[in-house]
């Protein structure tokens, strides 16, 4: 049996599970880890904040479907980093967070030890699945296989363990746990809830598939595929479904639930089979937006049953392995569903769509096309990004992030840049505006430093435009305060920190800029006016 510190049995563990790159900042609390992490294999990328690392690592989770891992310093790390696992906790991304912490006998005493934070772990309870205190370096193994052991076979969420600078720097034997029997067992459907769900879609006519960000993490969708043709059921996605299966399927609407000409079809339609989806509100207005009924609701979260809309029927399970039992206990459809008629309605929605949005369809239309099908787009919450969740078309599984749930300013530039760590092949583009940008600027830094061929599309508005657009609507012209921004020079600021810059007035020479930009495979800035066509 190996003698270790709790720093080497971190970093040991982490390999053994397969991680490949972790995201942090060095600090007198974590050094250990951080002189383990010199003999080991796995990459590691340095930020200048730790919002930056949290997020890099969020956006390698949701391009790679793999846990991404961050390692924040006690206490302002810690703080730091909750704006990131906050973000990802609300959109499920699967987050392995291990912070450092005071020496053990200091915990939670409130000495006024340098980085103490008031009660560390119920901090950090509010924005995880589940928290851990490592208190020997066996416990540091045995937790960091216990995170990797929940995350492959339960809700991707934050996890976080926390581990004393005593212990990191203690050394004892450490057995490193086996890879043999799993800790958690797959969560596969009750066969006696399938039978009956199969018995209720039997009864249906018209049935629709409704999938979201649960199905596209569990890896289900040619299962999803072969479901609808057997239930001739078009298949509806949330914004955080995107990907799960090809957008221009025959049978996938896309994420169009609001449009009018989707709901009125949906009224002819006699069941809804809800596929990993909480029915959040953004996706449902607020939860405005009617379902076809029965609702059948499978999810690997049996706390999201009956929050949101009733159910009918529920069936806990993970959404592929729910499926494919499905698959296997519904019989031949005797009559045809309405899937005949998808392809008609998508072009539909979308020519209705495109008139009211001309601006953002074309400039999303351009980044699609430069992509190709397995490009990464990571979006911001900005003005050209909000109607991408609908007008931009993805085809392929993790392609598309966008901060959905706590919807926070700043994901964008970061989680592409762990996005291109995660899948160094693959183009990747983030969008941003320039209120947002600001929020996590400083790691143009880093992305210049590693050679991390992301290319940012900067829509500059000098404002904060949905912010001020909201106001007006709320309170009238005139009743605008601290939206307008003074920006920096982009262009200059982006030579500063050795990134390639351009600015384009227009439509065709941002796509000629996109174009030339991807070509480099080096860091890129393209600056575009806000509306500009």
């Amino acid at each position: 049996m190996p003698k270790m510190t709790g720093g080497e049995a971190i970093v040991a563990s982490l390999e053994g599970n397969g991680a490949q790159a972790v995201f942090g900042i060095p600090g007198v609390h974590n050094l250990h880890i951080y002189d383990a992490l010199i003999d080991s294999g796995l990459e590691h990328y340095v930020t200048r904040h730790e919002q930056g690392a949290g997020f890099m690592a969020d956006g390698y989770a949701r391009a790679t479907g793999k846990p991404g891992v961050c390692l924040p310093i006690t206490g302002p790390g810690i703080t730091n980093m909750s704006t990131p696992i906050a973000q990802a906790f609300s959109d499920s991304s699967p987050l392995v967070v291990i912070s450092s912490q005071i020496d053990a006998h200091l915990c939670d005493c409130q000495k006024g030890t340098l980085h103490e934070l008031k009660n560390q772990l119920a901090f950090t309870e509010q924005i995880t699945e589940w928290n851990a205190r490592a208190l020997t370096p066996q416990q540091c193994a045995a937790q960091v296989y216990k995170a990797y052991a929940w995350l492959s076979v339960r809700r991707g969420r934050p996890v976080h363990i926390e581990v004393p600078l005593d212990v990191l720097a203690s050394e004892d034997d450490v057995a490193l746990p086996a890879h043999g029997e799993p800790l958690y067992p797959e969560l596969r459907p009750d066969p006696e809830e399938i039978e009956k769900a199969a018995a209720l879609i039997a009864r249906s006519k018209s049935p629709v598939i409704y999938a979201g960000g649960g199905a596209l993490a569990s890896g289900v969708g040619d299962a999803l595929l072969r479901l609808s043709a057997a239930l001739d059921a078009p298949i509806i996605l949330t914004c955080q479904g995107k990907g799960v299966v090809p957008e221009d399927h025959p049978a996938v609407l896309g994420n169009h639930l609001h449009d009018p000409l989707v709901q009125k079809f949906l009224e002819r339609c006699d069941l809804t089979l809800a596929i990993g989806t909480h029915f959040g509100a953004h996706n449902t207005q607020n939860w405005k937006m009617k379902f076809p009924g029965p609702i059948i609701h499978m999810d690997i979260d049996k706390g999201e049953f009956q929050r949101n809309y009733p159910a009918a029927l529920t069936v806990w399970s993970d959404a592929r392995l729910g499926v494919e039992a499905l698959l296997e206990a519904i019989p031949g459809r005797q009559s045809p569903g309405r899937l005949d008629e998808v392809p008609r309605l998508k072009e539909q929605t979308c020519e209705s769509f495109a008139k009211g949005n001309a601006w953002e369809v074309e400039y999303s239309n351009i980044i699609r096309r430069a992509l190709g099908r397995d490009g990464i787009l990571a979006c911001d919450m900005t003005a050209l990004c909000y109607p991408a969740t609908r007008c931009y078309p993805v085809y392929e599984p993790h392609t598309f992030m966008f901060p959905r749930g706590l919807g926070t300013l700043g994901f964008a530039l970061p989680a592409a840049m762990g996005a291109k760590v995660g899948q160094k092949n693959k183009k990747v583009v983030a969008v941003a505006g320039d209120g947002g940008f600001m929020f996590t600027c400083q790691e143009l830094a880093i992305a210049a430093q590693y050679n991390l061929a992301v290319v940012l599309v900067l829509v500059n508005s000098s404002s904060y435009h949905v912010v001020k657009r909201n106001q007006i609507r709320v309170f009238g012209d005139k009743r605008t305060v601290d939206v307008e921004l003074k920006n920096p020079d982009f262009g200059k600021m982006a030579d500063a920190f050795g990134v390639w810059y351009t600015k384009a007035p227009d439509a065709v020479r941002f796509q000629k800029s996109l174009q030339e930009a991807l070509e480099h495979n080096r860091p890129a800035v393209i600056e575009i006016p806000f509306g500009s066509m």
